[in-house]
């Protein structure tokens, strides 16, 4: 990254500029052009995800460089230069949705409508291949069904928009390859989401979730139901969730957590910080890293806590007036009493916070 742009994003971040004046910015500073309707779009959602990290970035856990990410899309905008338009009105009973598409973003929201839209863009890599109808949506059995058409996967890059009245609805199942996926205001009974390059974000929805992610940020705020994550290059953020069972597990990031409200936590990053902040109820959590940080704060949890705790060091609060020390783990307790929250924290090379 050059001097300047470096400059440009410390002034973004020390608010002294705007984050439209960031991102004009930091185009003056490139070479490469946008010479297409598409790209022009594209800019400007790069420009609204730069003022929304702006907003939020007190909550970002790891340093993105940003001189890459934008060359990087300039590349993938300029590869899909043509692109078509759709939407569809759906009138049948809908009661599960399914998405499989190579590249691209699916966003499903409320609609405040009494039907099921679903609105898309395709962008092509050759003016040969724009045509219509490359997306197939249809309706089979009650499932709402959207894919790709053969042989078309790889040459394009498609943006859904799924608008769904407010009922709750069966199955969820979503497969994406490059792309991004965001649920909001929508429950369904059970969702089943994988993505391979790109960040999965759930918002104000009910489900029991399964996700997985090989290569992004998973993201859940404001969720009702068990959850079942999986990341392996990425963070994974909770805040204000609550079921019967969490179990979250990555391999190279972070796990941050806050307002917890399950009765068995299970959290596990072989390289990366745990971070657990506050917990509103619970009987159990586990929390383990081979090479990371734990820092849990039990403040907010009204009841008698007990942990088992063993790290590289160990601090925790006075408020744990029982404390035992074997073979370097720590056994601590506010009371004498059987603990109403039980909580397991082992960290093999990292420091062990407990408050």
């Amino acid at each position: 990254m050059t001097d300047e742009k470096k400059m440009i994003l410390k002034m973004l971040e020390e608010g002294k500029i705007t984050a439209q004046e960031a991102s004009e910015l930091l185009e003056a500073c490139s070479s490469d052009k946008f010479e297409n309707s598409f790209a022009s779009k594209f800019s400007s959602s790069v420009e609204k995800a730069v003022k929304k990290a702006a907003e939020k970035i007190e909550n970002i856990d790891i340093n993105i460089d940003l001189d890459d990410l934008m060359k990087n899309s300039r590349k993938f905008v300029s590869s899909f230069p043509y692109e078509v338009s759709d939407s569809t009105k759906i009138e049948d009973e809908i009661k599960s949705v399914d998405v499989n598409i190579a590249n691209g973003t699916v966003n499903i929201q409320r609609s405040y409508e009494s039907n099921v839209r679903v609105d898309e863009v395709v962008a092509f890599k050759s003016k040969e291949d724009k045509q219509d109808d490359i997306l197939d949506v249809i309706v089979n059995d009650g499932t709402l069904m959207i894919s790709v058409k053969e042989g078309f996967e790889e040459r394009t890059k498609s943006e859904v928009e799924i608008y769904l009245p407010t009922v709750t609805y069966d199955n969820l199942k979503v497969r994406l390859a490059n792309g991004s996926f965001e649920l909001s205001d929508t429950n369904f009974k059970n969702s089943d989401i994988e993505n391979v390059n790109g960040r999965i974000e759930i918002e104000n929805s009910e489900s029991n979730f399964k996700l997985e992610d090989v290569n992004g940020r998973i993201a859940l705020k404001n969720t009702k139901g068990n959850v079942d994550a999986r990341n392996v290059n990425g963070n994974i953020s909770l805040n204000h969730i609550t079921g019967e069972d969490l179990d979250v597990k990555c391999v190279n990031g972070s796990i941050k957590a806050d307002a917890l409200s399950f009765n068995n936590s299970n959290l596990k990053s072989q390289n990366g910080r745990i971070s657990i902040t506050s917990i509103l109820s619970g009987k159990s959590i586990v929390a383990t890293t081979s090479n990371g940080e734990i820092f849990l704060d039990s403040s907010d949890y009204n009841g008698n806590v007990k942990a088992n705790i063993k790290g590289a060091s160990v601090s925790f609060s006075d408020k744990f007036e029982n404390v035992k020390k074997e073979n370097g783990e720590y056994t601590i307790s506010k009371k004498a009493s059987d603990p109403d929250l039980d909580i397991k924290i082992k960290s093999r090379s990292g420091d062990v916070t407990i408050k």
